[in-house]
């Protein structure tokens, strides 16, 4: 049996620390369980990196275009 010894402290303080204690490791273990619960959809690391790669190849695709078709798509904007 593990006894804890305090010295200096009444009963009272003593209980007032253990139940302080326990408060604080009650909310550390609450919010370490809010994380992993919160967490647990995103998926791993590669997952990630191919799906920002595929929105930068789709942003690039959307965005980047070879002069023709910008004179197609607006001829009267550029002045013909």
């Amino acid at each position: 049996m593990i006894r804890m010894v305090m010295l200096g402290f009444t009963s009272k303080t003593k209980k007032r620390m253990m139940i302080l204690l326990s408060m604080i490791l009650l909310l550390v273990a609450a919010k370490a369980c809010w994380v992993k619960c919160e967490t647990a959809g995103h998926g791993s690391f590669d997952n990630e990196k191919k799906d920002l790669i595929h929105r930068a190849n789709y942003l690039t695709s959307m965005v980047c275009t070879t002069p023709q078709d910008l004179l197609n798509e607006m001829p009267s904007g550029i002045g013909e």
